[in-house]
């Protein structure tokens, strides 16, 4: 976990930077962070799978950063190319995957898109498992997030003008786990 942090808090640094801020622009609002760190273990795939179905559905990660490890050759994860494109992310060994967040698109009104991403399962029956590890890097329970002056949101996205960082999450978590209407 320390090492994460201390990862995710550089990669937090390079963002500031890459936005024309300070380096330390968000440290204030990481220092009591709400991180997890989290293992997903996909069963073996014994079945031929049906036409269509995820392993894991489409989604953004909430917060701020996703650092994600992956088994190295295991497959499986995409990201949302385009509209409707959907590309795979091999792992690399040694390395990570960084995804932005929800609220780190809003800091930047948008301009950086929140990774849309899902699992899909093998084409065929395969006795494989997959397991991936994100570290999910949440900013402070209490942080005000809004777009980065002067970053106002761009035209084109339906963002929220203003967010304390613990309601985004817990309106998130709550919608992800709503019984189906």
């Amino acid at each position: 976990m320390t090492a994460l942090h201390v990862l995710s808090a550089d990669l937090l640094r390079l963002c500031a930077r890459a936005l024309g801020l300070n380096e330390d622009h968000f440290d204030d609002k990481f220092d009591r962070h709400v991180s997890s760190l989290v293992a997903n273990y996909y069963y073996p795939q014994m079945d031929e799978p049906l036409p269509g179905q995820l392993r894991r559905g489409a989604h953004t990660d909430f917060g701020g950063l996703t650092v994600l490890y992956q088994q190295d050759n295991a497959g499986g994860l995409q990201v949302l190319q385009g509209e409707n494109a959907w590309r795979d992310v091999r792992a690399i060994p040694g390395s990570f995957v960084i995804n932005i967040g929800d609220l780190m698109a809003l800091w930047t009104g948008g301009r950086w898109v929140s990774t849309m991403h899902r699992v899909v399962n093998p084409d065929r029956a395969d006795t494989s498992s997959r397991l991936s590890i994100p570290f999910f890097f949440q900013p402070n329970h209490d942080a005000v997030v809004e777009p980065l002056p002067p970053l106002a949101p761009a035209p084109d996205q339906q963002l929220p003008e203003t967010v304390i960082a613990g309601e985004w999450m817990a309106m998130k978590t709550q919608k992800l786990f709503a019984p189906a209407q």
